[in-house]
């Protein structure tokens, strides 16, 4: 291990800069040291305090990405693994090289220190650089601790790290776990397989091989210093405590990799630790953290699958971290800027995150069902609006809400939604929706997803209710009864004499339009049933009203499916990467259903602010998508 420290240097700014580069371009041929970096190229930097400041640090930056890019016939001869660039006055300008740093180190390095500098996002370059820097990590796999601290971030900064951080994909720790025991627990056939190779590499490492002489031993437990022959003087084996957890380079194909086990966890989830102390943190940025907090493994789960710190002042920084109250990996205080409404959402995440643990682990023993807790808490579907939720997110907290998930049910996740939801509402009425991209972007995705597929008033219950209470009408009015045919009267026989059997009677003036049967007398003297001579009118039965005829479904609106015009909207909005797959298909359903804009209407009374959050609550829109 070397360790470049430059915090007695009595130099600082760019020259300091320009001194880190040449020292770092030295360890790569045609360089003086490059022999040396070879025998060693675990290197530590530390700058901490030089107030390098943008210029310098780009001139150190820019030989980082040399000496780390460069391969030679060993591999890569320069392997980063601590960076402390600690009160040094950058800002957001420095995070696009220091992303092209840590991409290309992201096997190596286990420190990165960025506190006490200037890093503010404010602008949207700086939100570019910020995300691009953030998702440098995902390939990151031994990083042990992240700090923040002392930087004054903003609002804007919490809302992209935890929108990169929900990209990422879980890590699964039982999974991981499993993987490890299988490979532990071989046959016996494989596992003495296993020993033949691990001896013979054993006797590989010792011969002399002349086109590549190897003066270090490859074996991270020992450090085996061998003569200019190649051969190992008696006695001169010796422990290197530095290499203890390091990775095995040059490792021999076909043998068990011991970075393999450290690979499985990757990204912004795998940090153990993720340092937020004094970063002018309000209840927006705790909202957004509680969200990171609430999914985040702890801490002494996490560094079981990197390599351990070394004994002194790294160690015992983890531990100050640990004694903090209430922060766990996360850590977030101090924060002065968060009122109590940022803190009980931050606690009740912490709840949340206990709870999910602890399914987990049952689930990792068999034990399916988690801890006993109880359905839902008391309380725990109260909420701003009493919207229909049909169309929302699997992870949206309304979802939640109505599902009996073991990971979501007890442990505080009605409260913590009740806390986000007074923050979000005291968000859009302050600030609006351009305090938030997802919240502008989904609105601008639901307005033009609506005027282009919203269709006529085809099954839906509007439509039914119109028509039955235009059938209703119709009913009461008159002149919409259909006319009755009337026969016209006969005319007078004065011929015939009046009888009871004679069909046209003139009683007074009025004439019975009414056709009277001629009995047969004879008939019913005989004692034979009556049947009438005449043929009964036919009875007209009352003819209902068909609806008015619907224009046919169409499924698709103007001949194009729904999957391209949700790839058009999110051109057309520029909503990639901020609003996810899942949200968008639920803002496509709940522009195309006529019934929502009845939903929509019931909450006109309200505040604008409260309206809004109905709308964003029920597309599951109010928060970034989290993997899990």
């Amino acid at each position: 291990m070397v360790r470049l420290n430059y915090v007695n240097r009595k130099i600082d700014g760019r020259k300091l800069g320009q001194s880190v580069s040449k020292d770092l371009l030295k360890r790569i041929p045609p360089g003086s040291g490059h022999k040396a970096a070879i025998r060693d190229p675990c290197v530590e930097l530390d700058v901490s305090g030089k107030q390098l400041a943008d210029e310098g640090f780009q001139e150190a930056a820019h030989a980082l990405i040399t000496s780390v890019a460069f391969e030679g016939e060993t591999g890569k001869i320069v392997r980063l693994e601590e960076l402390n660039l600690r009160g040094n006055q950058l800002t957001a300008a420095s995070l696009v090289d220091l992303g092209r740093v840590i991409a290309l180190t992201a096997k190596d390095l286990r420190d990165l220190d960025l506190s006490n500098n200037l890093i503010a996002i404010t602008t949207e370059t700086d939100a570019q650089a910020w995300e691009s820097f953030l998702s440098s990590f995902k390939k990151c796999c031994m990083l042990r601790r992240i700090d923040f601290s002392g930087n004054v971030l903003g609002q804007k900064a919490f809302e992209i790290f935890t929108r990169v951080y929900g990209k990422e994909d879980p890590v699964d720790l039982p999974l991981v776990n499993a993987l490890s025991s299988n490979t532990e627990e071989q046959s016996p056939s494989t596992k003495t397989n296993a020993e033949d190779l691990s001896g013979l590499e054993h006797h590989i490492r010792k011969m002399s091989i002349p086109n590549r002489p190897q003066r270090y031993s490859t074996d991270p437990e020992t450090t085996l210093r061998t003569d200019s022959a190649g051969q190992m003087p008696p006695g001169k084996e010796t422990k290197s405590p530095e290499r203890e957890s390091s990775v095995k380079f040059g490792h021999t194909p076909g043998l068990p990799d011991p970075s393999s086990r450290y690979a499985e966890c990757l990204g912004l989830r795998s940090i153990s630790y993720i340092i937020f102390s004094d970063t002018g943190m309000t209840e927006p940025c705790a909202s957004h953290l509680s969200w990171v907090v609430e999914h985040h493994h702890l801490p002494n789960k996490l560094m079981g699958f990197v390599p351990l710190p070394k004994a002194g002042p790294p160690t015992h920084q983890l531990e100050e971290y640990n004694a903090r109250s209430g922060c766990r990996g996360i850590v977030y205080f101090p924060n002065e800027n968060i009122s109590n409404a940022g803190r009980k959402a931050l606690e009740w995440a912490e709840e949340v995150r206990t709870g999910r643990t602890g399914s987990l682990e049952d689930s990792a023993h068999g034990r399916i069902g988690g801890p006993k807790t109880p359905h839902k808490l008391a309380g725990a579907s109260r909420r701003p609006s009493d919207a229909p939720m049909t169309l929302i997110n699997p992870s949206s907290p309304a979802q939640r809400r109505r599902t009996g998930s073991v990971a979501y049910s007890g442990h505080g996740s009605g409260e913590l939604d009740r806390a986000r939801s007074r923050i979000q509402v005291q968000a859009l009425r302050d600030m609006g929706t351009r305090s938030n991209d997802l919240w502008r972007k989904s609105l601008e995705f639901l307005s033009i997803a609506r005027a282009i597929l919203l269709r006529p008033n085809q099954d839906s219950s509007y439509q039914k209710t119109k028509h039955t209470i235009n059938q209703a009408e119709d009913l009461v009015d008159p002149k919409s009864w259909p006319s009755l045919p009337i026969n016209p009267p006969k005319p007078r026989n004065t011929s015939n004499p009046l009888s009871p059997v004679n069909p046209n009677q003139i009683i007074g003036a009025k004439v019975f339009q009414r056709r009277v049967p001629v009995l047969d007398l004879s008939a019913l003297m005989a004692g034979k049933p009556y049947i009438s001579n005449q043929a009964k009118p036919p009875v007209e039965e009352k003819q209902e009203m068909p609806p008015p005829p619907l224009p046919p479904r169409e499924d698709k609106v103007k001949g194009v499916d729904d999957e391209i015009w949700r790839g058009i909207i999110e051109l057309a909005t520029e909503a990639q990467g901020i609003v996810s797959y899942n949200q968008q298909l639920i803002i496509i359903a709940w522009a195309k259903d006529r019934d929502t804009m009845l939903s929509e209407r019931d909450s006109l009374g309200k505040a604008e602010s409260a309206q809004i959050w109905k709308v964003l609550d029920a597309m599951g829109c109010l928060a970034y998508e989290i993997k899990s």
